[in-house]
């Protein structure tokens, strides 16, 4: 299975799933997401640590 549209990942936008049967032909369907914006940004960030520690880089 493929997530398709993790770039636009928005609050409230759907992504796509994506996969592919034995025979190597492929199926999608459009599934709803709940992250909020901090989620978004610690998924981006590789883990909600991850995000606190650039964070706080930043304010240095």
């Amino acid at each position: 299975l493929s997530i398709l549209g993790l770039a636009g990942l928005a609050p409230g936008k759907q992504l796509t799933i994506q996969g592919k049967r034995k025979d190597g032909s492929t199926y999608e369907f459009k599934v709803n997401q709940t992250f909020n914006e901090n989620q978004i940004s610690w998924f981006k960030a590789g883990s909600a640590l991850n995000a606190m520690a650039a964070a706080f880089a930043a304010k240095k």
